[in-house]
């Protein structure tokens, strides 16, 4: 995986991270805030439990006008129900009881209606024969009450202490990925720097390289070519085999500097694309013609006829290196098939081989500048190949099982089928 994708996937991991974080303590916050709600209201229970009986004992005994047990005893009721049903309490959201607590609940609604059976006896007495004594019931199941509602506050509060403590739990959890992947990306992002870095004093080199290789290219090869006609001439005169054998090695060996200079000169003068719509066939069939294919190799040209605009000049020189390249793979009998395919948007050459494919440690750099299979080449053909197809806007790549080179162009800058 890229470098460049590595980065994408943990930034995206984080900000997700981040915004789930965000998530799941504000849902965290939302329960526990609903909770204590919830809890504000049951506390409420003793409160008004005891204006009940203190209601009672000021309407019975103190014969207060004012004094109202029965609305008291509705408010109560109405609060306990609240309790269990949910609802709005002075702009607060009251959530429904959660199931967990509705045994304690229902401990209190019996309370209650203890509560209220008393009171009703009470109130049914002869209300001049009332004693304080006459108190008693009510004193006990408001006693039950307010023990049953605590019970019930305390077991909310416990439910609000465990979600806290889950909280605080989840937030260190949080922390330390946080952490973690901030510190990968540090990391990730030093790798990348040092990465990018030796690639620049890399690039340094070789221009430093390509600048001195392409004086020395330039030099060699006026004299190489009036080697190569020389040998020719005294080739023609001399009819002795050994002597003529002799010759040839020298007329090889001379080709193949020629090629080399070829290879570099061809390299370091890639410049902007000289446009024209061209045969595309045509340009394969004068690049194929150039060269000295062996009778044991087979070329198949492509069934589809394509036009193009290109550099017929670069486009030539990429298919000769893509064609010698294949040669070199294949070494004895073997193919060389070509295809051209095309859609709306982009046109793509394939060039099929049956070599023995690119070792997997190379797929990456094959096309990086003096990485080289061959123990006589230069390492910048294929280079060259990528700096035309860039040029010419497109992409070239390479895979095994069969080998085959893949340059998609496109189709903005091609012509139509001929």
């Amino acid at each position: 995986m890229k470098s460049k994708s590595k980065v994408t996937i943990i930034i995206t991991c984080q900000i997700a991270l981040i915004l789930g974080s965000f998530l799941t303590l504000a849902i965290f916050e939302s329960q526990t805030a609903l909770l204590g709600n919830s809890i504000n209201v049951a506390g409420k229970n003793r409160f008004l439990a005891s204006q009940v009986v203190d209601e009672i004992k000021d309407h019975a005994f103190l014969e207060n006008p004012t004094a109202s047990p029965d609305s008291k005893l509705i408010a109560l009721e109405e609060n306990i129900f609240l309790l269990k049903n949910g609802g709005m309490l002075n702009e607060n959201q009251i959530p429904t009881l959660d199931k967990k607590f509705e045994k304690d609940w229902m401990i209190v609604q019996e309370n209650f209606v203890g509560l209220k059976n008393e009171y009703l006896k009470f109130k049914n007495r002869d209300t001049l024969n009332r004693t304080f004594q006459d108190m008693d019931g009510i004193e006990l199941e408001f006693n039950l009450f307010i023990q049953s509602s605590d019970n019930l506050v305390g077991q909310m509060g416990d439910h609000v202490k465990s979600l806290s403590d889950r909280l605080v739990l989840f937030q260190i959890i949080l922390l330390i990925v946080n952490v973690s992947v901030h510190i990968g990306l540090v990391i990730l992002i030093i790798k990348i720097f040092e990465k990018e870095f030796k690639r620049a004093q890399k690039i340094e080199k070789l221009a430093t390289i390509g600048e001195l290789a392409a004086r020395l290219a330039h030099d060699m090869r006026t004299p190489l070519s009036n080697l190569n006609m020389g040998l020719k001439l005294i080739e023609q005169k001399i009819t002795e085999k050994s002597e003529r054998e002799k010759l040839k090695i020298m007329e090889r060996a001379t080709e193949r500097l020629s090629h080399q200079v070829n290879e570099v000169m061809d390299f370091v003068r890639t410049k902007d694309p000289t446009l024209s719509i061209w045969n595309l066939n045509s340009i394969l069939e004068e690049s194929i013609s150039t060269l000295q294919i062996p009778n044991e190799i087979k070329i198949t040209m492509p069934g589809q006829n394509l036009s193009i605009v290109c550099d017929k000049d670069q486009f030539e020189i990429m298919f000769i290196n893509l064609i010698k390249n294949s040669i070199d793979a294949i070494k004895e009998k073997g193919f060389i098939k070509f295809d051209f395919e095309e859609t709306k948007e982009e046109i793509t050459i394939k060039i099929e081989d049956s070599g023995g494919g690119v070792p997997v440690e190379y797929l990456d750099q094959i096309f990086d500048p003096l990485v080289t299979l061959k123990s006589r080449g230069t390492g910048l053909g294929l280079a060259s190949c990528q700096n035309i197809v860039k040029i010419h806007g497109g992409t070239i790549s390479v895979k095994n099982d069969p080998t085959t080179f893949t340059i998609i162009l496109p189709k903005s800058r091609t012509g139509s089928k001929i």
